[in-house]
């Protein structure tokens, strides 16, 4: 029986999304907005793009092309702002900060810059860990469970995405990048939630203006 792993495994997806979708809900928080949307996007482009591993399956728009880059920026550009949504970059640096950074992975996509454009991911992760590190700090030792677990899949999701140049298999490799990818977005975006919901719903909460990012 055919399960269709690559496709079923962005199930997963839904787990950051609905995550996303409650705090904005609940909190009417735009980056919230902005990260659910990225995450919607970039399940629906990697759905279309891993059609092309079944051939019993029609490519939508039967361009194979389109649906490369598609998938790898968005997921590229997801990543990275997922990232500055977890770690609670302020509005309006956010945005500015996910239009440059989706830019420049565009750029490194076009000019075929694989390795590149990992590499800017990596240093955006990196980075944003250290210039937010009282909210790493916070995450760390707050929610300790959630955040090793985050850790453990992103490990586990880098080394997954590499694996098949290892000579492993693609089929049962690429499926656990979805999972573990997914999960990790899941595991940063509900602790920001429980961040958020700490200070939002303190009866001492004020809304203050701030330099700092």
């Amino acid at each position: 029986m055919q399960f269709y792993w690559i496709l079923t495994s962005h199930i997963i997806g839904l787990l950051p999304i609905g995550q996303c979708l409650w705090s904005f809900k609940k909190y009417k928080t735009y980056d919230s907005l902005l990260t659910l949307l990225h995450l919607i996007f970039t399940v629906y482009f990697s759905i279309c793009y891993h059609t092309a591993d079944y051939e019993e399956i029609n490519v939508p728009l039967n361009s194979k092309y389109i649906w490369t880059i598609l998938d790898h920026w968005s997921s590229s550009i997801c990543i990275v702002e997922t990232t500055f949504y977890s770690l609670k970059v302020r509005e309006p640096i956010i945005y500015i900060m996910s239009y440059t950074s989706g830019t420049a992975l565009l750029f490194f996509k076009l000019a075929d810059q694989k390795y590149a454009a990992h590499f800017f991911v990596f240093l955006s992760i990196l980075f944003t860990l250290i210039i937010k590190y009282k909210v790493t700090l916070k995450y760390l030792k707050q929610w300790y469970f959630r955040s090793i677990l985050a850790a453990s899949c992103g490990s586990i999701a880098t080394y997954s995405i590499y694996a098949p140049n290892l000579g492993l298999d693609y089929a049962i490799w690429h499926p656990i990048w979805h999972c573990c990818i997914f999960t990790t977005a899941f595991m940063a975006t509900s602790m920001r939630h429980s961040f958020d919901k700490e200070i939002l719903d303190s009866p001492d909460y004020t809304r203050a203006a701030s330099d700092s990012i």
